[in-house]
């Protein structure tokens, strides 16, 4: 938990990947500073960490899937800020 504060203190914003998270990924603006929380694959982010956090951010799976591994995860959420950052304006 202090380390999210000091980035928050810092003007990072700390976003977390969570299954079924209101915002898709591709709402947030990327270009900004930003800290990645993932959890692990078993049980996620710990709920303390989860609230902590200034927004979460879904990748969108199909019906089959109830989420990504972790490393499926960061490949998504990597692509798209590098995407955006590439670009200079969010989608």
């Amino acid at each position: 938990l202090p380390c999210i504060e000091a980035l928050q203190a810092r003007g990072v914003c700390c976003i977390a990947a969570a299954p079924r998270a209101e915002t898709p990924l591709w709402q947030y603006d990327f270009r900004r500073p930003t800290a990645l929380l993932l959890g692990n694959e078993g049980q996620g982010i710990q709920p303390d960490l989860l609230a902590r956090c200034d927004l979460k951010v879904g990748i969108p799976v199909t019906r089959e899937l109830d989420s990504l591994n972790v490393s499926a995860a960061a490949a998504a959420l990597l692509c798209e800020s590098a995407r955006q950052r590439s670009a200079g304006a969010p989608a």
